[in-house]
């Protein structure tokens, strides 16, 4: 996480291929995000809980696929199985910053957790991931350099495409059904 170049060089070189290896990250995040929300909505794991929030979250790793495999294509030096697996190998930041935001619910009664979600919690909830938002951006830029061989021009416009087509998606599944009864009755 601190040294992506370092680690991108000696991740390529190791051997890896299969079905199961483009699911092994993407995987471990999505349930990784199931603990994370069943913490901070009851501070215990729940079994069923982590399992239905790690379904239902598990369209962010989708989503960081397809647009990942969109924007690449089929320029892949390794086994896709692999680019994929070293592409969630960059998630790290986000990870820490999860275990943060539920060790803090921990500490932190209900309604602090709630407040969190709205005006003016949900503006230092963003601003925590600021710093989180460019490191996990610095590491995707190397391995777009690095696992992907792209020029340096060319490794920052699939970051930047990467980014707007997955969060792009997720905005739209988790705010999209708000919008529409706006929409036709502003058109209206």
């Amino acid at each position: 996480m601190f040294k992506p170049a370092a680690a991108f060089r000696s991740l390529a070189l190791s051997e890896g291929s299969g079905f199961w290896l483009a699911f092994r990250r993407p995987l471990f995040f999505a349930f990784f995000l199931g603990c994370v929300i069943s913490l901070l909505a009851s501070t215990i794991l729940i079994p069923g809980l982590v399992a239905g929030e790690m379904l239902g979250w598990s369209v962010v790793s989708f989503l960081q696929i397809f647009s990942f495999l969109l924007i690449t294509g089929r320029r892949h030096v390794l086994s896709r199985g692999r680019t994929v697996d070293l592409f969630f190998a960059g998630m790290g930041p986000w990870l820490l910053w999860l275990t943060g935001l539920a060790a803090l619910s921990s500490v932190n009664t209900g309604v602090v957790v709630q407040s969190w979600a709205t005006p003016p919690g949900i503006w230092r909830a963003l601003g925590t991931m600021m710093p989180i938002l460019i490191w996990s951006g610095w590491i995707d830029f190397h391995f777009f350099r690095l696992v992907m061989g792209r020029s340096r021009s060319a490794a920052v416009r699939d970051l930047l495409l990467q980014r707007v087509i997955a969060w792009g998606g997720w905005f739209v599944l988790c705010y999209g059904y708000a919008a529409w009864p706006l929409l036709s009755w502003r058109l209206s």
